[in-house]
């Protein structure tokens, strides 16, 4: 249900409900190549290849050739793509806002602590899938 608050507010950026985690990786990592930006974000190859390539087609992102490994493709913000990052981060913002509506200050950090917790957990398990150790 979070994904229609956020998607409906993003559908005005060209830009799909998950294509803002791109970006936002994007911003505070330019230069990157596809491989690290999938990793950072716990996402496969083939999702990854297309959120980029649809991001490239709106014009928010440019990829461009390593010149000491020209097999490595770096990825860069374009202007359109540094343009969009404060309204992205407004929609985040307002849906911050939407979903701790009626929550107090104590109960939000409280919930901010057990989601780190539990974004924790989920992180060791993926490493000990990565490490082969999982059953």
């Amino acid at each position: 249900r979070l994904n229609i608050l956020i998607s409906h507010d993003f559908k005005d950026l060209n830009i799909g409900s998950g294509q803002y985690l791109f970006l936002i990786t994007l911003y505070e990592n330019e230069g990157i190549n596809q491989k690290v930006l999938g990793e950072k974000l716990l996402i496969d190859r083939a999702n990854t290849t297309r959120a980029i390539k649809k991001l490239e087609q709106a014009g928010y992102v440019k990829t461009i050739v390593d010149t000491a490994d020209k097999r490595n493709k770096k990825l860069y913000l374009t202007k359109e793509g540094h343009g969009i990052i404060p309204a992205i981060r407004q929609v985040l913002v307002k849906t911050k806002i939407t979903m701790l509506e009626g929550l107090t200050e104590e109960e939000s950090e409280q919930l901010f602590c057990l989601l780190e917790k539990i974004e924790k957990n989920v992180e060791k398990g993926i490493e000990t899938i990565n490490e082969g150790k999982h059953e």
